[in-house]
């Protein structure tokens, strides 16, 4: 919808008659078609992997760009395919190779909880269908093509020069064939908090530099400008070949590959236009690309620059006579423009902004034009002068990736922010053409446009939809992990899933893109692994939030982190107290002192679970939490309108027993497990009961993460599969 949005609003704007309607028409389209193709397999052997079968594959390594290896598929388990997967290895391979590899083959991992990265939709736009992890690998044959061995020569000139400076080598190879694959974890952050996370990937910026170094080039040779423009685009398509295929690096070779034949030919060079031709061959290479937020950034950064920046520079270039002064006002202007016009896509796809990116980018493009021409001067000449090219670019690569550190360093605050409804994100495009009308008719559309401005301000800081109670359920695999939010702003956290990955990628994002700034409560059931593995994450960062546990201890690594994490006060609880909020009351009916005299003794902790009712003031509902202790029969006051149950123990047999979830005759039952779990949960008995007695059966490991709104219960479901129907 987002990008449905955007491409239709620029093509509006447009000047251009045929090409706003092209691109009316191939946004509509591609909006219409959105749902089948991303979730209906394209091929057979997508459809083959969702069985996760194990076998023999056999294909072509294709150019690694922004994720792990890629294969052309020629077989799988001597069946015939025309399809590409995503291998899942350590192994260096080379481009081109043929390979043979035994292992697993999986479903696309597509997110399953809400503002979860999804990885397996970035690997579909990447044209993959599948995963396949390898356990052995065999290369049959290397490449006789000219393109990768082109690419190999570089990488393994890279290697072989620059070794053993690992940082340095990929950093060159990104810089130099887009291949970030190898970069450490550590550099990726630095660039990431320092606001330089676009440095990594070729585009607009690396391209132009190559593009400026080509022309000055044959201007020294005294070559006409005509040639001069039409060499330098034709390398450039060289270029592309050798700098992998992302929408950045397609964007930026067609838009200067475009201007310089229309100016050979003197034709029209209207921005819009050649901005819209880009879009158009990227979007005819690779449908998917359209739901890419690296292809949203790039078009809409390079769109605000050509549809803002003029308008705004020329308030400002006037009055300035310093060069410095002049330029540096330029790049700051550049920089703002450009989160400016990025900014909805910013929060839907990270939610964040590091304030020192402003800072950074100033002192980092100009030093990355430099090691730009080092890269250069490196491969032609390695050798040259005693190596003098190749100890240049490691003392300036090393340089650049110390100063990237000292800039996260320095990232000590960052801008959090909500996606915003769709209607808000129209609102704020209008507002950016209104400011623009602004600028050019000052004299003639004041009133007009100052109405305008107040309407879309008033619309974009509307709240038309405040947040109902809800209660969340994650989908963290083989644990639990709930979240209860009322209309009042209380926040309850009830177990944190089975490691830090739940907490730093489900949990936290979840938090963070929802607005909620407190938790006030966080409530550990019991110290099994699959409970607390991600809470010490959590109370890190709400170090001030109450933690209640069992009291029960381990002797375990998960559950020491967890003691260690610090925050407020642990509160122990057992049988018989009550918590009561401003706006809800948990009643704890176990464990009592038999049960934490058998946890201690058999050291079995399910027995010794924090077993909850939860009741809001804002319905007479009841919700029951009895984590992976048994369920007992209860005194069910007959006020209560329905009653909402988390499965006990992840849908285990013994942990609820048949008789006693019909005494207890819920509306909705809700089982947390993983997929495909070595436990055999849910129990086949739990789902024939919710069937036969008509309960409504809800499962994590099917439907994804599930959201119940209150106090009706309706219910969304995160499972890619299941968005046609979210509510029942």
């Amino acid at each position: 919808m987002l990008s449905f949005l955007i491409l239709s609003m620029a093509a509006v704007i447009s000047k251009h008659l045929i090409l706003a309607g092209t691109a009316v028409l191939i946004s509509t389209i591609f909006f219409f078609i959105q749902w089948s193709w991303i979730i209906i397999p394209r091929d057979q052997l997508a459809r083959i992997a969702a069985l996760r079968p194990k076998g023999i594959i056999t294909g072509r390594v294709m150019p690694v760009a922004r994720s792990n290896y890629q294969i052309e598929v020629y077989s799988f388990n001597s069946i015939e395919f025309n399809s590409k997967v995503c291998l899942w290895d350590s192994m260096d391979l080379r481009d081109g190779d043929i390979i043979k590899a035994q292992g697993v083959l999986y479903p696309l991992p597509f997110a399953t909880n809400p503002h979860q990265f999804d990885y397996g939709r970035f690997l579909l736009s990447q044209g993959n269908q599948a995963v396949f992890r390898a356990q052995h690998i065999e290369v049959l044959s290397k490449s006789d093509n000219w393109l990768d061995n082109l690419r190999n020569s570089i990488r393994e000139r890279i290697n072989r020069y620059l070794y053993p400076h690992t940082d340095i080598i990929e950093l060159v190879n990104a810089l130099t064939i887009g291949d970030r694959s190898k970069i450490s974890d550590n550099l990726r952050l630095n660039f990431q908090q320092g606001g330089l996370a676009h440095l990594l990937a070729i585009s607009g910026l690396h391209v132009g530099i190559i593009f400026l170094l080509i022309t000055t080039f044959f201007k020294l040779i005294r070559v006409s400008k005509h040639w001069r423009y039409f060499l330098a685009g034709c390398l450039l398509l060289f270029y592309l070949l050798i700098a992998g295929a992302n929408p950045s690096v397609w964007r930026a070779v067609i838009f200067a590959v475009v201007y310089s034949f229309a100016y050979i030919f003197q034709r029209n060079r209207d921005m819009f236009q050649i901005l819209g031709i880009a879009g158009l061959v990227v979007l005819i290479r690779h449908p998917l690309e359209l739901w890419n937020s690296g292809f949203l950034l790039s078009f809409a950064s390079v769109f605000a620059l050509i549809f803002i920046f003029p308008d705004v520079w020329k308030l400002f270039k006037n009055s300035l006579k310093n060069k410095g002064v002049k330029w540096l006002t330029a790049s700051f202007l550049t920089i703002t423009v450009i989160y400016v016009g990025t900014w909805p896509i910013l929060c839907c796809s990270y939610g964040e902004i590091y304030p020192v990116a402003w800072l950074s980018n100033l002192v980092m493009i100009p030093y990355l034009s430099i090691l730009i021409v080092s890269i250069l001067l490196f491969l032609l000449f390695p050798q040259w002068g005693g190596g003098v090219f190749t100890l240049s670019l490691k003392f300036l690569a090393g340089g650049f990736i110390n100063l990237t550190g000292f800039f996260a360093d320095l990232s000590t605050a960052v801008w959090t922010f909500t996606p915003p409804p769709y209607y808000q994100i129209f609102a704020y495009y209008l507002m950016l053409v209104f400011f623009k009308l602004w600028l050019n008719y000052r004299n003639y559309f004041r009133w007009w446009l100052i109405s305008g401005l107040l309407f879309i301000i008033t619309v974009f800081y509307a709240d038309f939809n405040s947040s109902p109670d809800y209660i969340l359920i994650f989908d963290v695999g083989q644990g639990d992990a709930c979240l209860i939010h009322t209309e009042q702003g209380s926040n309850i956290l009830i177990d944190g899933g089975p490691g830090d990955y739940v907490a730093s990628n489900i949990i936290l994002p979840y938090l963070l893109r929802e607005g909620i700034d407190h938790l006030d409560l966080i409530i550990a059931s019991h110290p099994d692994a699959d409970h607390i593995g991600g809470l010490p994450g959590i109370i890190r960062n709400f170090p001030h939030c109450p933690v209640l546990t069992n009291g029960v201890r381990r002797n375990t690594g998960i559950y020491n982190d967890f003691r260690k994490a610090g925050g407020a006060t642990e509160a122990v609880v057992k049988s018989g107290y009550k918590i009561v909020g401003k706006d809800f009351q948990i009643q704890v009916l176990a464990p009592g002192e038999s049960d934490l005299q058998i946890s201690r003794i058999t050291e079995n902790q399910n027995a010794a679970s924090l077993f909850l009712l939860v009741k809001l003031n804002s319905d007479s509902n009841i919700y029951i939490f009895p984590g992976d202790g048994r369920l007992v029969d209860l005194d069910i006051s007959p006020e209560i309108s329905q009653i909402w149950l988390h499965a006990s123990h992840h849908g285990d047999r013994l942990a609820n027993p048949v008789e006693t979830v019909l005494s207890i005759s819920p509306q909705d039952l809700v089982i947390s497990c993983g997929k495909y779990n070595s436990y055999g949960h849910p129990h086949e008995q739990l789902v024939w009961l919710t069937e036969i007695f008509n309960i409504r059966g809800w499962r994590t490991d099917v439907q994804g993460a599930l959201k119940f709104y209150l106090p009706h219960l309706n219910c969304r479901c995160y499972n890619q599969r299941y968005l046609w129907h979210e509510y029942r």
